[in-house]
């Protein structure tokens, strides 16, 4: 079995985790601490499913495409984290689009520079 069937199957055990922990899981019944749970889970997921696509697609090599997949990754959990407690705005959001924007044009910068 190769490397990428390796990593697609336990992205899809992960999928079916996240899944079957969203729909178990009442968030009123959590444990202060364990309300972060679900964010970490989120921000896993989108992480590695963005590794393997810059994996399969891209020819990125290894410290700019986890910095690509980081910053791609943080922006929807920050979007959620800040919806949570009723503050999100569309600036926020258009201002967290530019951030990811300009870190992933700029590292794809300085990989074809290299």
């Amino acid at each position: 079995m190769s490397y990428n069937k390796k990593r697609l199957l336990i992205l899809l055990g992960l999928y079916l985790f996240v899944f079957l922990f969203f729909i178990i899981v009442n968030p009123e019944k959590l444990p202060l601490v364990l309300l972060l749970l679900p964010f970490l889970l989120i921000f896993v997921t989108i992480h590695m499913t963005l590794i393997l696509i810059l994996d399969t697609f891209f020819k990125i090599r290894s410290q700019p495409k986890r910095l690509i997949a980081f910053s791609i990754s943080v922006m929807p959990v920050l979007l959620l984290i800040i919806q949570s407690i009723t503050q999100l705005t569309l600036r926020d959001v258009l201002l967290s689009i530019s951030i990811v924007v300009i870190i992933v044009w700029y590292t794809t910068k300085l990989n074809a520079a290299q």
